[in-house]
């Protein structure tokens, strides 16, 4: 049992890392929140499951999803859309403004993982919906609905620290850079050209 959510980022993915970091799971397995960020290779990022992590909320691992779809196949996949302008608007507002064309290329692979029907694809704007909750809940977990977590969870509203978070990406960026070449060696299709 396995999960991995991607999505642009200021999609609520340190929410979902957070809702889906049960507390009462038995055995209590971590969430992992933009681990991608600290890996050096493509095999760095998958050897943390076998280390018992649960899943993984990731905004910059949309190229890894036909891989993770082919190394673990019993892993799931699902994908946060929203809007690319509100993720570009959003990102201004919190003083983060990236590249429109860099936001882009990624939403591209979020709609080319899209295609995949073994994929469950989450609109943005239904995260408030406790149906899509319960939906997340059971497919990620596979655990019974705990409404009373949904409803503690739904009042929370969970932040990034972005300038730490732009720093993090900064200093991360050379590992970055190889773990993508990594990726393109693999054949995996489109590439972050924009970090190259």
């Amino acid at each position: 049992m396995a999960f991995l959510i991607l999505s642009l980022p200021r999609s609520r993915s340190a929410w979902l890392a957070h809702y889906l970091n049960y507390p009462k799971a038995d055995p209590l397995q971590p969430v992992g929140h933009e681990i991608l960020l600290n890996c050096d290779s493509v095999n760095q990022f998958l050897a943390a499951y076998s280390s018992g992590m649960w899943g993984t909320c990731e905004t910059a691992g949309a190229m890894l999803w036909s891989i993770v779809r082919r190394e673990m196949p019993s892993c799931k996949i699902v994908l946060i859309r929203r809007p690319l302008i509100e993720v570009h608007r959003s990102l201004a507002k919190a003083g983060a403004l990236g590249s429109l064309s860099a936001l882009a290329e990624e939403d591209a692979m979020l709609e080319a993982a899209s295609k995949d029907p073994d994929i469950l694809s989450v609109k943005f704007d239904q995260l408030n919906d406790m149906r899509i909750g319960q939906l997340l809940f059971e497919h990620c977990l596979e655990l019974e609905f705990d409404f009373e977590w949904w409803v503690y969870m739904a009042r929370i509203n969970v932040q990034v620290d972005m300038p730490a978070w732009m720093q993090k990406i900064e200093e991360r960026r050379p590992a970055f850079q190889q773990l993508i070449q990594e990726v393109t060696k693999r054949g995996e299709g489109i590439t972050l050209r924009y970090l190259n």
